[in-house]
């Protein structure tokens, strides 16, 4: 993770083609392959204004890669204070697709795959921090969206 944090952070400081500075949003999303394998994926949502919001500048590192979300999904959510390591992550995880499982609310095929979590405090913060572990999820047919 800090390496993730360092990358993004780089980019977000100005080590892109454009020397911009950019203003990340909350949360860090961290995606981790439940299997063990592969590699762990860190995105920031970044603001860009209207200007630069179809073309945000390319990195300066091939560790970074920009993607454009254009589709809404939901996620489940469930949030806990304690340090995001793999022992939380995979316990939370499973708290919450009990919670699923009980009211009926299915997970999208692929959410088994790996964990989600958004962190939204400093990496090597202090006290209780807001972690959460995300599940993308089927929306109901009943739900209006």
């Amino acid at each position: 993770r800090p390496e993730g944090y360092d990358i993004l952070g780089s980019y977000a400081s100005g080590s892109n083609a454009n020397d911009a500075k950019l203003k990340p949003f909350l949360p860090s999303i961290i995606q981790v392959p439940r299997n063990g394998k592969g590699y762990k994926n860190m995105r920031w949502p970044i603001a860009f204004s209207d200007d630069d919001a179809a073309s945000p500048p390319q990195p300066s590192s091939t560790a970074v890669t920009l993607r454009t979300e254009t589709e809404p999904f939901v996620v489940a959510v469930l949030v806990f204070t304690e340090a995001a390591t793999a022992g939380a992550a995979q316990y939370y995880t499973k708290q919450l697709e009990d919670m699923l499982d009980a009211d009926g609310l299915a997970r999208l095929p692929d959410a088994d795959a790996v964990y989600q979590i958004a962190q939204f405090d400093a990496i090597f913060s202090v006290g209780d921090r807001r972690n959460e572990v995300w599940i993308p999820i089927q929306v109901p047919d009943y739900w209006q969206l």
